[in-house]
């Protein structure tokens, strides 16, 4: 079931060796709504459990969290230095 507390298998879910919570930040990235340039790039594996418009289809992986990651991050770094 995907919904907000569900950790991807691919992610670091921790605990560490050194007993650390991990992940430190998640973000979406497992069945995500894109467009698809034929039905063939689809993988088994990211086949989606729901119908989807024509054009789109489902896919996962971190190439989908790590640009929000980085964003917020970014974000956060300039409320910092701008004294917040």
């Amino acid at each position: 079931v995907f919904n907000q507390d569900f950790i991807a298998p691919f992610s670091s879910i921790g605990p560490t060796l050194d007993g650390r919570i991990k992940p430190d930040v998640v973000a979406p990235g497992v069945t995500m709504t894109v467009p698809l340039r034929d039905s063939a790039f689809l993988s088994t594996n990211s086949t989606p459990r729901c119908d989807y418009p024509d054009g789109y289809g489902g896919a996962s992986g971190t190439s989908f969290s790590a640009p929000l990651v980085a964003g917020v991050a970014l974000t956060l770094r300039q409320w910092l230095q701008e004294g917040g």
